[in-house]
């Protein structure tokens, strides 16, 4: 295997982690997560916005016992998912929610749709966190896992940058994380 992208990581990583079906909505910078889905067997359910992936991601996991995942683009798209994100938090259901961000480098110059993701998410998962490096992609989406199964199951908040989805590690280098990897500590 040659050098993959962040996008691939994640796929792989969701893969790894059972996921069979990602609620999205598209958007340019999570490109490289789409694809590096074709041919994987992973299926994108594309919906028309952010809160019914993230609503349908939750009746996912109620339906069946397993984390429902959803991936959609930076900015509204964050505050799109916000309700579907607090109603799986009242119920106590298991939803790994994703986005993309600004890249990293443009952080603090206004870019466009720049907003604070994770201080809009954290009042309604139970944990927020942004992934700042390309090789720790599989790490933090298994962490993501078991803290949206941890005590009270609940929603989470994954934030990828564009750059990070984008950027390319050679093969090997990177964590490849199972369901016991390492807790990274919020």
């Amino acid at each position: 295997m040659g050098d993959v992208t962040g996008g691939g990581l994640l796929v792989e990583a969701l893969l790894g982690q059972g996921v069979s079906h990602l609620f999205t909505v598209s958007g340019g910078q999570i490109l490289p997560a789409y694809d590096a889905a074709v041919g994987r067997p992973l299926r994108l359910i594309h919906t028309r916005h952010e809160a019914a992936a993230t609503l349908m991601a939750d009746g996912w996991a109620r339906v069946t016992g397993e984390p429902g995942a959803c991936l959609f683009t930076l900015g509204p798209g964050v505050t799109n998912a916000v309700t579907g994100a607090f109603v799986a938090s009242l119920a106590g259901t298991p939803v790994v929610v994703m986005a993309a961000g600004i890249p990293t480098d443009r952080y603090d110059m206004g870019a466009i749709q720049d907003l604070d993701q994770l201080g809009v998410m954290r009042p309604v998962t139970k944990w927020a966190v942004r992934v700042l490096e390309t090789g720790r992609v599989a790490e933090y989406v298994a962490a993501a896992f078991r803290q949206a199964r941890a005590g009270r199951p609940g929603p989470v908040f994954l934030e990828f940058p564009a750059n990070v989805l984008a950027a390319k590690v050679p093969a090997g280098s990177w964590f490849r994380a199972s369901s016991r990897a390492p807790s990274i500590i919020a």
